[in-house]
This record gives C-alpha cells, structure tokens and sequence, in this order.
C-alpha cells in the first residue's frame, strides 16, 4: 500500500511538472488510478476496455494502438510500443530520420494513434462491405441494451435476412450468437477485473438477471461467473 501511494504521489507530481509521462499495457491503470487521466484520452488493452471504462468512467478510454494527450502518452502494449516509439522520433526529434529506423525494423508503415487494436472481431474483420461493419459496430456499442435485429436492420438501412445471409457468410454464424458471445466477452471481463457485484454485471452485460448471465455463461465457458472469479483470483494471489 506505501509503495502504491508513492507512486501516485511521483504520478502526480510529474503531470504537474507537466514532466513526460508514458503508460504501457498494465501501467495505464496506474495512471487512471493516480487520478491524472480524468477527462483525458487513453488507450487501453482491448481485453480491458470494458473493466476500465466500469472502474474510470471519467477518463475518454479508446482501443486505439495508442494516444497522446498533452505531455501524457498511453499505450495498449506489445507491438503497440514500436508504433509510439515511432510517432515520438517522428514529432518529438525532427532532426532524426525516421525512414531510417523504419528500414532498421524492417517496418514499411507504421501505425497512427487513429489505427484500432485488431483484437476484436470487429477490428479483423476488414474484408467486408460497410452494413456489416456497421452492424458490428452497433452490437459493440449497445451492449447494456441489446437492439433488436429489426432495429439493427432500420439502421443500418437493410433487411434482416440480408444481415443474416452476412453473418453466415463471413463470421460463420447467426447474428444473434454473434451478439450474445459479444456480451458474454463483456461479462467475462468484468468477471475477471472488477469487483462488481454479479447482478450488476449481469445487467451491464444485457442480461435481465443474474441468474440468466449464470446459465448463458455455464453454456459458454462451462463454468458459472462466481466459479471463474473465484479461480482468476486464486490465480493472482
């Protein structure tokens, strides 16, 4: 707990000092955590997204690769880190030549803070037309309550069966058991990095109660939500 509060001390003193500040994967939890992200933009890990927005609804949190707002730069890891390192040489050093370390790292583009993480299905499916990207993008974003596909459909301005021959075409399955594993991911997330109260989740995930969430996700995960707490915190004990 002293180191904890140590380190949000250092956090904040540097945003004050408006030092440089760089949060990797894990670490932009500690920045949301030390308070210095409110109201700011952040890029997180797409497998957390849904546990940081519930625990820090006051930071602007994005799957973007990464982000940079004023002297606070965040990033969702892994390969993510190359694509910042190269916007810091390329903004941050004009005299460096960035064409060269590009060639060194055998990398022909590197991506922007505007590219998306490809960790959802959503972001990997880039081989398909528009009404279907908008149909993903709609279930991704009204997962607490779930649209109808008739209301889907008015949207997105086609029919039904137009968005079920989609589905099956490209995703190998129907739109509603895409949309449903959708909010069962978003329940196993929170699941696993809250500490939220399974009836909450269970609504927040678009399930009217606690013990539907238990039967779609004994279904799923062939284990009930409280089981696989209890296990994802002996893991990190």
């Amino acid at each position: 707990m002293k180191d904890r509060d140590q380190l949000k001390a250092a956090l904040r003193y540097a945003n004050r000092q408006t030092i440089p500040i760089y949060g990797v994967d894990a670490a932009v939890w500690a920045l949301a955590d030390a308070g210095i992200l409110k109201d700011r933009s952040a890029a997180v890990h797409w497998e957390a997204i849904h546990a940081f927005c519930e625990r820090f609804p006051d930071v602007v949190a994005s799957t973007s690769l990464f982000q940079r707002d004023d002297h606070i730069a965040t990033c969702a890891g892994d390969l993510a880190v190359v694509d910042l390192m190269m916007e810091l040489i390329q903004t941050d050093f004009p005299l460096a030549t960035p064409t060269q370390v590009w060639n060194d790292l055998h990398l022909t583009c590197p991506r922007g803070p505007t590219h998306k993480q490809p960790g959802e299905l959503a972001e990997r499916v880039c081989h398909v037309g528009e009404p279907l990207k908008t149909v993903l993008d709609l279930m991704s974003d009204n997962i607490e309550e779930p649209l109808s596909m008739t209301e889907i459909a008015s949207e997105v301005g086609i029919s039904v069966r137009q968005i079920e021959r989609l589905f099956l075409r490209y995703l190998s399955r129907t739109p509603m058991k895409y949309y449903r594993d959708l909010r069962l991911e978003h329940a196993r997330q929170l699941v696993e990095q809250t500490d939220m109260p399974l009836t909450e989740i269970a609504i927040a995930s678009g399930f009217s109660t606690r013990a539907q969430l238990s039967k779609k996700f004994h279904e799923e995960f062939d284990l009930t939500p409280s089981t696989l707490r209890k296990k994802h915190r002996l893991a990190s004990s």
